[in-house]
């Protein structure tokens, strides 16, 4: 358990050193350098005691498809015009592969693991986040934009870790584990200081999915989600309508909707349609001119043929939230799927699944999403562990 928590909590404290590679910087995260050496142990003394890692069929073919599309994604620099700066992204492919190893290794049949070092990163970025605030009140002028520059973690801007903090929220809402509401509240306070109208968006989408799933669910107490949610309801109206961030963000909702303004990502998502166009085999994984798009960055640095590959392998696990059987499933299942929806959504928007700290943490997601519904399936034991 304890080196779940390690590598995921790890990712909180960013980069460790920044190495130079062709006319970009790899920036070497902490989680990184950890999860390569406790990988590395493990393999050393799995050789000797003859331990193998138990992936299924389906896992055995996502590995494969990531050691293709990372391979493809080194060869581009014989034909991108960033040449070896491709190198960075291409390595982050490969560090999901391990980490997706890893967290098979670390989880096993349980996630209670992957439960207890999302609430430790959790708790590791709203830290952060109040204590740079707080240092930074007096030269914030409560201007939305002010507020944004000032939401800042070692592992990186507010945009990015809201994506983190949309995922915490829905998951701690949903499952509700052992002290839920105090997670819930530490999740709804960071994204409000994180001043994301994705996040906001996003969880707003995720939670009319799980509506719906609710009402066909058996399993789940309509009676405490209708309280539960009110309750959700009641917190985010005091904060929009009582708080110097809430009345920012609220304002920057409305304005965006009434004018359909778009902070300058529909020129980005314009340029990498059009280099997609001009270099259909892919562009190579950079973040020039990125354009906040993870459907659109894939296809335009990975190209047509491997593109929609790697879209898969980061998407997939929407089958099984659109599957009819998901009415059937536990909280803690449903959680993981909705929790996922909006990091998916939120992707949409945002930039997130290319660098190692987000692919790090999404495969270990993918990892317990696989887990779980591979025990819905079986169903041998109660699958909404409590601990």
């Amino acid at each position: 358990m304890w080196k779940m928590i390690l590598i995921l909590f790890s990712i909180s404290l960013g980069t460790i050193y920044t190495v130079r590679i062709g006319g970009s910087g790899y920036n070497l995260q902490i989680a990184e350098v950890l999860l390569f050496f406790l990988f590395f142990i493990f393999m050393a003394r799995s050789y000797d005691s003859g331990i193998k890692i138990q992936v299924n069929l389906f896992e055995k073919i996502f590995l494969v498809l990531q050691i293709i599309c990372g391979t493809y994604a080194i060869l581009i620099f014989l034909w991108s015009d960033y040449g070896i700066s491709v190198f960075p992204g291409a390595l982050s492919i490969f560090i999901g592969f391990i980490a997706f190893l890893f967290a098979k290794v670390l989880l096993k049949e349980s996630v209670i693991a992957y439960e207890i070092a999302n609430r430790f990163l959790l708790s590791s970025i709203v830290l952060q986040l109040v204590l740079n605030m707080g240092l930074n009140l007096n030269t914030i002028d409560n201007q939305f934009y002010a507020l944004k520059v000032a939401s800042v973690t070692l592992m990186g801007e507010s945009n990015y870790i809201s994506i983190f903090l949309g995922f915490f929220f829905l998951y701690e809402f949903i499952s509700r584990k052992k002290y839920w509401i105090l997670f819930v509240l530490i999740s709804i306070l960071g994204i409000f200081l994180t001043v994301s109208r994705g996040a906001i968006l996003s969880i707003s989408f995720s939670l009319i999915v799980y509506i719906i799933i609710t009402l066909f669910n058996s399993k789940v107490n309509k009676f405490k989600t209708i309280l539960s949610i009110l309750f959700v309801i009641f917190i985010a109206l005091f904060l929009f309508n009582k708080t110097i961030v809430g009345v920012q963000l609220l304002t920057q909702l409305t304005y965006g909707f009434e004018t359909g303004n778009s902070a300058g990502r529909d020129v980005l998502l314009h340029n990498a349609i059009l280099q997609f166009l001009s270099n259909p085999f892919g562009s190579g994984i950079v973040l020039d001119n990125d354009p906040h798009n993870v459907i659109i960055k894939s296809l335009r640095d990975l190209g047509i043929i491997f593109g929609p590959i790697y879209i898969t392998l980061l998407l997939y696990p929407l089958y099984y939230l659109f599957n009819y059987k998901v009415i059937r499933y536990s909280n803690t299942t449903i959680a993981l799927l909705v929790g996922y929806f909006s990091v998916i959504i939120h992707s949409l928007v945002e930039i997130f699944y290319f660098n190692s700290s987000s692919i790090i943490w999404t495969v270990c997601t993918l990892a317990a999403i696989n887990n779980m519904v591979s025990l819905e399936k079986k169903k041998r034991f109660p699958v909404d562990s409590i601990y």
